[in-house]
């Protein structure tokens, strides 16, 4: 199985996407790793030494990220993606950590990101419900969701149409409503502890900009980038 990696960034201020590429062992990554700048060349400012880079005419995060579902549909033998945002670090080893977790039919999603705490101690995967979850930082998913996501005009035409009686951020407020709205009853396997944090300040989305005052957002099960995740291999 082909397994594709993707981290989508702009330009924006802040050292976020350089910490980011330096907490990302991408050499550790079996499949393809590409890089999306959106309306800019990431190259100019980074070392992205291992990664495919891609350079797009700027089109926002959203449509950035739908681009991004389509690219990865349109890989030959892939099987799932395994999207991060710009503004997050993982454990040591943790992209091989990732790799090497089966994909269980049964699940919609995986989540290495969540602001909720733990519900036990322990490491994990925790099996919700899509409509319980709402943060897609960084989770993996099946080319058969891929693919249903881009052959839908309503998404793909984006922005989402409000659902009456529903607040924006879970009708149609970035693509982080797409799984929720289309799939509120599948299942989420969100791991614990979180194999990444989130570590950006400045937000390009602007209902976030709105949120501004909330608290970080950031996970409460974090282990701390020294932490190693070959201690959780087999």
């Amino acid at each position: 199985m082909t397994k594709v990696l993707m981290v989508q960034t702009c330009k924006r201020p802040g050292n976020y996407v350089k910490r980011t590429l330096a907490s990302l062992d991408v050499d550790q990554w079996p499949g393809p790793r590409v890089l999306v700048g959106d309306g800019y060349d990431p190259r100019d400012e980074y070392d992205t030494k291992g990664w495919d880079v891609e350079v797009w005419p700027q089109v926002g995060s959203a449509h950035t990220r739908l681009r991004m579902y389509l690219l990865a549909t349109e890989m030959q033998g892939v099987t799932s993606l395994t999207y991060l945002e710009d503004d997050v670090v993982v454990v040591r080893n943790g992209l091989e950590y990732m790799a090497q977790c089966e994909f269980r039919k049964e699940w919609l999603y995986m989540a290495w990101f969540t602001l909720r705490a733990p519900p036990r101690p322990g490491h994990f995967f925790d099996v919700i419900s899509m409509r319980d979850y709402c943060r897609n930082t960084a989770f993996t998913v099946s080319m058969e969701t891929l693919r249903e996501i881009v052959s839908n005009d309503t998404i793909m035409s984006w922005p989402l149409p409000l659902v009456p009686g529903m607040s924006p951020m879970h009708s149609s407020d970035g693509t982080d409503s797409i799984f929720r709205r289309y799939w509120p009853d599948a299942l989420c396997a969100v791991h614990y502890p979180n194999l990444v944090q989130h570590i950006g300040e400045v937000t390009t989305v602007e209902f976030q900009k709105k949120m501004a005052s909330r608290a970080p957002q950031v996970s409460p099960s974090f282990p701390g980038e020294a932490f190693d995740a070959r201690e959780w291999m087999v």
